[in-house]
C-alpha cells in the first residue's frame, strides 16, 4: 500500500525558507536525490516511445501522475509506459509497461482540476537506491501559501535532458488560472495547490505528472491543465492530500 506521513499546520511554521530544499534543489540535482521520481513514455504513431510526463512511485506496483496523461480518445494502455531509475529522458533505467490507469472519476480530465491517477504497471517495481517508493501526503493535510516546495520533472524547455529540480512556492488558487470560473470553486480551492516558480528560475522543468515535494513527501502533482492554459500565471497541483484515502484503497 501506499506510504502516508502525517502533516499538520505546525509542521509548515516557517517553512517557507526550509533548509531542507538546499539539499535537494537546483540545475545539478539527480535522481539519486529523488528517487521515486519517474518518466511517462507514450509510443507515437511513428513507432518512437517519447517522454510525455513524469510520475511518482508509491508502491512496488503502483505510480502516481496525472490522469490527462492516460486519458482522451486516443489513449490505450499500450501505448503507455514508464522509466524508472534513469536520471536522463528515453535512455537507461528500467522499463515497465502500463497495465491500467486508475483515473479519479471527475470526467474530462482536460477540463477538470481533479487531474489524478494511480497506475497499475504490469510488472512489479524492483527497488535499487535509484528506484524508490515516496510518502505522500496524510489524508486533510494543510498546506499553506508561502511554502517552498521541489518540483522534480524534465520539462519541455530543458535543454539537457536531464531530471532537475526547481524551487516552487504555494501561493494563493486565486493566482492559479483566469479560467477558475469554469470550475466550481469550491472543487477549485479544496482540490488544487498553486504554485508560482521562485525568483531566479525563468523555465518551469514540470511535466505532466510531476511531483511536489516537501520534505521526501509528496504533496502534489502537476496537472496538466498546464499545459491547455498557457496563459495563466500560476502552477497549477493536483493537492494530494484530499485524495489519499483513494489513494490508498486504490493502489493495492
Amino acid at each position: 500500500m501506499a506510504f502516508v506521513w502525517i502533516l499538520s499546520l505546525a509542521f509548515f511554521v516557517g517553512a517557507s525558507s526550509a533548509s531542507h530544499f538546499h539539499d535537494i534543489a537546483g540545475a545539478n540535482s539527480t535522481l539519486a536525490r529523488v528517487p521515486s521520481v519517474v518518466q511517462v513514455e507514450f509510443l507515437q504513431p511513428w513507432g518512437v516511445w517519447q517522454q510525455k510526463g513524469a510520475a511518482t512511485i508509491i508502491n512496488n506496483r503502483y505510480v502516481l501522475t496525472a490522469a490527462s496523461l492516460f486519458s482522451g480518445p486516443d489513449y490505450n494502455p499500450m501505448y503507455r509506459r514508464v522509466r524508472a531509475g534513469s536520471n536522463f529522458l528515453s535512455s537507461g533505467g528500467v522499463i515497465n509497461y502500463v497495465e491500467k490507469a486508475n483515473n479519479y472519476p471527475a470526467g474530462n480530465y482536460t477540463n477538470q482540476p481533479r487531474d489524478i491517477s494511480v497506475v497499475r504497471l504490469a510488472a512489479v517495481i524492483q527497488y535499487t537506491p535509484m528506484i524508490q517508493r515516496a510518502f505522500i501526503a496524510a489524508a486533510g493535510s494543510i498546506i499553506p501559501n508561502g511554502l517552498t516546495l521541489s518540483q522534480a520533472g524534465w520539462g519541455s524547455r530543458n535543454t539537457s535532458n536531464a531530471l532537475t529540480v526547481a524551487p516552487v512556492m504555494t501561493v494563493s488558487t486565486n493566482q492559479c488560472g483566469f479560467n477558475q470560473t469554469a470550475f466550481n470553486q469550491t472543487a477549485f480551492n479544496t482540490t488544487v495547490l498553486c504554485g508560482s516558480l521562485v525568483q531566479g528560475y525563468n523555465f518551469s522543468n514540470a511535466d505532466a505528472g510531476s511531483p511536489w515535494i516537501f520534505d521526501n513527501i509528496t504533496i502534489g502533482v502537476v496537472s496538466g491543465l498546464n499545459f491547455e492554459n498557457s496563459s495563466w500565471p500560476g502552477i497549477l497541483s493536483a493537492s494530494i492530500s484530499y485524495y489519499t484515502n483513494w489513494i490508498i484503497t486504490t493502489a493495492v
